[in-house]
């Protein structure tokens, strides 16, 4: 089957890119034949499949402000691509993806829902969100919203990753998603199996990907200054870091609170590094607020390496047994998650073997690969 995944841009490394990536590589590897197009593609930054052909619109990605003032060019050439291509399926991420997708064929489009808008329709987030989020909020608002609910309304198949995703976009866009497809993990457990704490401190605490502000960072640090003055902690950073949390830490360090002397940011490190800092940590914090899904927590897991978070939003699906919901405070709670923390700090307790296999059986990306196949065999035979 000849299968287009069209995207806004590939600039960075995020939860939707990771699932286009892993996604169309595994797609090739059965014998269909793809195309990713967007704005931009940085194919330095995501390893796609020798086979797929990539295709960019624009010189322009969407972090950059010329990028808007060119969405009608990008939208035209994007229509031209798959007129060129005639894919049979078309897979629609992002605006303006879903418009140029639709505007090419709508039988033949779907449109995956990774992280539908929290930050500007869910009554949570706008409690919570800074001036700057709401004032983006407005704006996008204004401009955007009119768009994603005429499209949400006529695409034939919205599918999300989570099933808070999919009440999420039901209360932006007033949708419901017809199917879940659940991402997989990305990091190979069996290449940590025999890693063991390489530290000249006791303890490890470790925090993956704190790169926006909904990421609940100062969460794990109010955590960290707690337990640093019991505990010879430390704690280890890794991945992108939103610039808030970069100047919290630089308060921090400057003001030597407790265990200042032991916090380390490694920034991003490979899918094979990262599984050993998981085996070789004693827990990994993940204070996100209303996570649409959570990788990490998964990735935590499969390792045995325990994950604490707030039971909120994503979460209570990939944590989803006892065991797991053990580890699961209620938002905001220091107290809780001190107190989770600091139980696992002193049992060493590790994820069952039993639990580590669901995980691994629950949310692999051969899972998710099937599911979609027969996702897109059922729209191409009524399309």
């Amino acid at each position: 089957m000849k299968i287009a995944i069209i995207h806004s841009c590939f600039v960075k490394v995020g939860g939707a890119e990771l699932w286009i990536q892993h996604v169309a590589n595994r797609l090739v590897q059965k014998g269909h034949e793809v195309f990713i197009i967007a704005a931009t593609i940085n194919s330095k930054l995501l390893k796609f499949h020798k086979k797929i052909r990539t295709i960019n619109l624009s010189r322009y990605d969407a972090h950059h402000p010329l990028y808007y003032c060119f969405i009608p060019e990008i939208i035209r050439k994007g229509k031209l691509a798959l007129q060129k291509i005639a894919p049979d399926i078309v897979n629609a991420h992002h605006f303006p993806s879903y418009i140029t997708a639709y505007l090419y064929n709508p039988q033949k489009t779907f449109w995956y829902v990774h992280e539908p808008y929290p930050l500007f329709h869910n009554a949570f987030f706008r409690r919570h969100a800074t001036f700057t989020w709401k004032a983006r909020s407005y704006g996008w608002g204004l401009i955007y919203r009119r768009l994603d609910i005429k499209y949400a309304r006529q695409i034939p198949l919205v599918v999300s990753n989570s099933q808070f995703s999919q009440k999420l976009f039901y209360e932006a866009l007033h949708r419901w998603p017809d199917e879940v497809i659940y991402p997989g993990y990305c990091i190979d457990p069996s290449l940590a199996q025999n890693e063991h704490l390489q530290s000249k401190h006791e303890k490890r605490m470790l925090v993956v990907g704190p790169s926006s502000v909904i990421k609940g960072f100062e969460y794990a640090l109010k955590v960290y200054e707690v337990l640093a003055k019991k505990y010879d902690l430390e704690l280890l950073i890794i991945g992108n870091i939103d610039p808030k949390y970069i100047r919290m830490l630089e308060t921090y360090l400057k003001e030597k609170r407790p265990g200042y002397d032991a916090i380390k940011i490694e920034g991003r490190v490979s899918s094979t590094e990262l599984a050993k800092r998981f085996a070789s940590s004693h827990l990994t914090l993940y204070c996100s607020i209303n996570e649409p899904f959570g990788i990490v927590p998964i990735e935590s897991i499969l390792v045995g390496t325990p994950c604490i978070g707030f039971s909120m939003g994503g979460l209570n699906e990939s944590m989803f047994n006892e065991e797991l919901r053990q580890f699961l405070v209620p938002y905001a709670s220091l107290s809780g998650l001190v107190n989770v923390t600091e139980k696992i700090l002193k049992s060493n307790c590790r994820v069952s073997h039993k639990t580590r296999n669901l995980v691994k059986k629950r949310f692999s990306w051969e899972r998710t690969v099937d599911h979609y196949e027969n996702l897109i065999q059922n729209i191409k035979e009524t399309s």
